[in-house]
């Protein structure tokens, strides 16, 4: 996981908010697929919208 991502961002605040280490988290894949936030800020996939 890159810093400064938005996957990075979800992982540093969900351990800030249980007050764990952001490596003894469950795997994210658990909860949520790893790539949709990266994918959905991405400003490439952003032209792909549609209203």
């Amino acid at each position: 996981m890159a810093e400064g991502t938005p996957v990075h961002a979800v992982i540093t605040a969900v351990a800030e908010v249980t007050d764990s280490d952001p490596t003894e988290l469950p795997p994210l894949s658990k909860a949520i697929d790893p790539e949709a936030p990266n994918t959905f800020f991405d400003s490439s996939s952003l032209s792909q919208l549609r209203m």
